[in-house]
């Protein structure tokens, strides 16, 4: 592969810090002096301190380097970060440069990664497979993540989520069922998505086929935007299914009980709310 950028510096053997000065560092970014002020949120605190153990863990890993290689498909990028054939980020965007950023900042704080101007065989097989799901066709669909990189949890949601098919949706309570978490967590997880199209985030509503979010937004712009992925997704599906996996059964409904309940609340001719207005029904995950 050809290099366009690499993070380790110098030449020949890299220099690592050793795991007291690395964690040391951590700590006096997070606690500052000697504690966290009185007034900093729980999920700060869970967060930060989250990200430290899987640095730390990471330590062993840090002569490994993530690969970042981003290419154009009909004036779209697609990329990937990923190490040995396993997918750490993807995304989707209308620049390089905007893709290219987007996957660097998913990559956790101490690991290598380097942009890639060639792809190896599996990175463009896997951006082939990228431009498939976001096209919606999904018989490409075939990945293995980098767990190494993310806590046990979210790496379950994720791969749970991921096998939602297109044309239904399920809900945060069904994944975080057969995950072993709470619904919260997966709507934050889901809101931080690291792997769209990979895990199509949007088709997780609520328990009530409320829109609940998108992209980590309650806005009406937000929902109106995973609405309208919804409504491309429409199969006319009218049972609900049972998807068999390790860990026990995930139910996924079709789209169109999402769709259909969207679409009668945003009308002003009946009095009901219009999308605009939707967000304030959708507390309920």
């Amino acid at each position: 592969m050809q290099h366009l950028k690499s993070t380790a510096q110098g030449e020949g053997s890299v220099q690592y810090p050793s795991l007291t000065s690395y964690v040391g560092r951590r700590l006096t970014l997070l606690l500052g002096t000697s504690m966290l002020p009185t007034h900093t949120p729980v999920w700060f605190c869970i967060a930060s301190i989250s990200n430290i153990l899987i640095s730390i863990s990471l330590m062993g890993d840090m002569r490994s380097t993530v690969d970042i290689y981003v290419k154009e498909i009909e004036s779209r990028y697609y990329g990937l970060a990923f190490i040995e054939e396993r997918i750490l980020s993807t995304t989707v965007r209308l620049t390089r440069e905007e893709a290219v950023r987007n996957l660097v900042g998913s990559i956790p704080a101490g690991i290598e990664h380097r942009v890639v101007e060639e792809g190896s065989e599996f990175a463009d097989r896997t951006i082939l497979m990228l431009k498939h799901l976001e096209s919606g066709d999904e018989s490409f669909k075939n990945f293995s993540l980098a767990t190494q990189f993310m806590s046990e949890v979210s790496s379950k949601v994720l791969e749970v989520a991921a096998l939602i098919p297109i044309g239904y949706v399920t809900s945060y309570g069904n994944i975080a069922k057969v995950a072993g978490t709470e619904a919260q967590t997966v709507g934050e997880i889901m809101a931080m998505n690291p792997v769209y199209p990979i895990v199509p985030c949007h088709r997780v509503v609520g328990s009530d086929f409320s829109l609940v979010g998108y992209g980590g937004s309650r806005a009406a712009s937000a929902l109106q935007a995973k609405l309208a992925r919804l409504n491309k997704e429409e199969r006319g599906f009218v049972e609900e299914k049972e998807i068999v996996i390790k860990d026990g059964k995930l139910t996924v409904y079709p789209v169109e009980y999402v769709t259909k309940k969207a679409r009668k609340n945003d009308t002003y001719a009946s009095g009901q709310r219009r999308i605009f207005d939707y967000m304030k029904l959708c507390d309920n995950v």
